[in-house]
């Protein structure tokens, strides 16, 4: 096409192009790098002009660029799983903001645990979480249900990495709690034990003395190390005389949450009290 448009026969062309060819091979070298270098001025703009996706192909300049296979997969997956740790913590953030907005001030520290085995067996309900002392967990701390933010038990053993959560219907589980009506300010106060059957029970309130009614909201009475303020476990489900003592409440409570249903707790991790010298 281009002997056509310049109307030059192709004998012509060639005899053209090989006097160039000559002329570059006897020109010195010093003229040709000036021209080399005009070629790159003039159209170097035009050739950058394009993707550059294939510069990653290019071999690697310095071996030290370069990383084997297995090298790789084993950075690979280092990279996999502090990404999904972090899309962990992120997920474990939101969650204790959300319970921070739902807890009384001043908001305790949380430790959050998955729950790795529960036995309700008999009297006995316990729960066995993922996080142990390495994690500040000790034994007596308050565990909290994250989806309810209630208390549900305390920590009854701890190990490095584990810990068991003895919840508040078992029946060697004891807390002392407070009784409070809507519209008061004050509290009735009394241990409760669970019954070994989904429930719990509370003793020692006389009832000339206090007025109790079923609806009544049962906490966790604020203890010193433990808990700062109280938090809610359940309500009142069934009030009666004592059988064994007529002068005292049998007050039942009915905790707020299914064992069955508990996947994920936070436990509170406040600083024990200091001793006194």
């Amino acid at each position: 096409m281009l002997h056509k448009q310049l109307n030059m026969s192709r004998g012509t062309l060639f005899a053209t192009l090989l006097t160039v060819a000559i002329a570059f091979q006897v020109i010195p070298g010093a003229h040709t790098e000036r021209l080399n270098n005009l070629f790159s001025r003039v159209f170097g703009p035009v050739l950058d002009v394009g993707p550059r996706g294939l510069d990653v192909f290019r071999p690697a300049d310095d071996a030290e660029e370069t990383v084997s296979t297995s090298k790789y997969n084993e950075l690979w997956k280092v990279c996999q799983n502090t990404e999904a740790e972090l899309l962990e913590m992120k997920r474990k953030y939101k969650v204790l903001s959300g319970m921070s907005g739902e807890l009384p001030k001043p908001v305790p520290p949380l430790v959050l645990a998955k729950v790795i085995s529960s036995s309700i067996d008999g009297y006995g309900h316990k729960i066995v979480i993922n996080a142990g002392t390495g994690s500040g967990i000790e034994t007596g701390q308050y565990v909290l249900d994250t989806s309810q933010t209630s208390i549900v038990g305390s920590i009854s053993k701890v190990s490095e990495t584990t810990a068991t959560v003895r919840l508040v219907t078992d029946a060697m589980h004891i807390i002392m709690v407070g009784i409070r009506r809507k519209g008061r300010d004050d509290y009735i106060e009394g241990p409760m034990a669970g019954d070994g059957r989904g429930g719990c029970k509370i003793g020692r309130v006389p009832r000339k003395e206090y007025d109790v009614r079923i609806g009544d909201t049962v906490y966790a009475s604020a203890k010193r190390g433990l808990l700062d303020t109280p938090i809610v476990i359940g309500e009142v489900d069934q009030v009666m005389p004592d059988r064994n003592t007529p002068v005292l409440w049998d007050i039942r409570v009915r905790p707020i949450f299914e064992p069955a249903q508990l996947t994920e707790l936070a436990v509170i991790v406040m600083a024990p009290p200091e001793k006194e010298e």
